[in-house]
């Protein structure tokens, strides 16, 4: 079906590149059911396999190499076709120092941060203040590194 001349297109949206919790994939899904053209891409499969649209099986164990091969590869591919970056968990296409966005902000890409809890949350004082917590359970610590 063809675009009615001075329609407006719908932006086409990318979800990366994790997949906290499956938000991601629901978010996409739901966006998909409004009619948008959406996708959730993960970089590294989860171990409680959240539905996602896809995923790039970057390893935390493989070599530099392929990481920046897939990354760089999929980064070029969203560039290309995509007008959102919905990002989660304090993370962009490539690792700190984060050089994407300086390009999305130049193409005009609107960037959306998504933040899930311990990304942004103090995890010692955290921990000194409740005594109930996702802090008290946590054995990535992930969050840890998180702080630039």
């Amino acid at each position: 079906m063809a675009e009615k001349k001075g329609a407006r297109r719908k932006p086409r949206i990318v979800h990366a590149p994790t997949n906290i919790a499956g938000i991601a994939g629901l978010l996409a899904r739901a966006q998909r059911d409004l009619g948008y053209d959406a996708e959730s891409v993960q970089y590294v499969a989860h171990r409680y396999a959240f539905e996602t649209d896809r995923t790039l099986n970057l390893g935390r164990g493989d070599n530099i190499l392929k990481k920046a091969a897939g990354t760089g590869g999929f980064a070029l591919e969203a560039i290309r076709q995509y007008d959102v970056f919905h990002l989660y968990f304090g993370n962009t296409l490539f690792p700190h120092p984060y050089p994407d966005l300086p390009v999305l902000r130049a193409l005009g890409k609107k960037i959306v941060f998504h933040f899930c809890g311990c990304e942004v949350r103090n995890r010692a004082i955290t921990l000194e203040k409740y005594a109930l917590s996702g802090c008290s359970e946590c054995v990535t610590k992930v969050c840890l590194g998180k702080r630039h």
